[in-house]
């Protein structure tokens, strides 16, 4: 049996923490990593196999991670473009089909998740699924911080719904489990083991562990935290915060809920896009 751990979640959440506890506790990672920085200097994880692919997919249909739209939701890629993603995953998960416990993380894997998914399965993968969440105004902070800045609130927020929502939806028919990076922080073997329990994976969570985690979780690394019960300001945000952090701490989903969030959320975000389109100045003549 070949498992393939995904963990998915909006950038800043904790992805790159979460997958580098995996690592440290068994799971394998792929070859030709992200080199670490001065914004992740534990590392962040990610192949870079697994990024150039999926930037290149995404800027080939002119997006990239800011895109705040659902405009890849509302269409498909072109049969050959799709064909051609699917074969790229094979290709590159089949590098590692001697290693029983996989984990890939890319944020940008979050919009192309109707591809990813069945492209893996298709190559004999049992994929698993891991949501990170993290309260918005922490990950706004942190996504400003990274861009100098130029990343306001609304801007954080739009992306930070597009990819939770997404990372919840599409992944229903999947084995998951989701981890706020607040109880990760707490108490990483505690999550790791609902990890194990619910995802039927094997991790190594012995006393053996501590150190070499404890040397990685550096508590000082965290430069941001909203307090508890801090209601994000956009309803939106607050009532997809709501039910994610429900759902990771019984596994219950309100499914009609998070339904009529969506559909309204992206009929919204549609009805925006358009009016800033037809509202757009019109090119002068030569």
């Amino acid at each position: 049996m070949r498992n393939l751990l995904l963990v998915l979640g909006m950038g800043r959440s904790g992805t790159s923490m979460l997958t580098g506890l995996l690592s440290l506790c068994g799971a394998a990672l792929p070859d030709n990593l992200l080199a670490s920085d001065a914004n992740n200097e534990k590392g962040y994880f990610e192949s870079l196999d697994v990024l150039t692919m999926n930037e290149f997919f995404l800027n080939c249909l002119g997006l990239d991670f800011f895109d705040t739209s659902f405009r890849l939701q509302e269409g498909e890629l072109a049969a050959d473009g799709a064909g051609a993603l699917t074969k790229r995953i094979g290709k590159f998960l089949g590098r590692y089909e001697d290693r029983p416990l996989l984990v890939v993380k890319d944020p940008k894997m979050v919009p192309l998740l109707r591809y990813w998914l069945p492209a893996a399965t298709g190559a004999g993968w049992d994929v698993k699924i891991v949501v990170t969440v993290r309260h918005p105004r922490e990950v706004s902070a942190s996504l400003a911080r990274v861009q100098a800045g130029q990343a306001d609130h609304s801007v954080s927020d739009a992306l930070w719904i597009k990819y939770n929502l997404l990372a919840e939806r599409d992944t229903r028919d999947f084995p998951r489990v989701v981890v706020t990076y607040d109880e990760l922080l707490a108490d990483w073997r505690g999550q790791l083991k609902r990890v194990t329990s619910a995802l039927d994976v094997e991790l190594d969570l012995g006393s053996d562990r501590d150190e070499a985690v404890d040397s990685f979780l550096d508590r000082k690394l965290r430069h941001f935290a909203a307090d508890d019960d801090q209601v994000p300001p956009n309803p939106w945000v607050a009532a997809i915060y709501r039910q994610l952090t429900e759902l990771s701490v019984d596994g219950a989903l309100d499914r009609d809920r998070m339904d009529r969030l969506y559909e309204l959320y992206v009929s919204a975000e549609r009805m925006v896009r358009a009016c800033v389109l037809s509202t757009s100045p019109a090119p002068r003549p030569a």
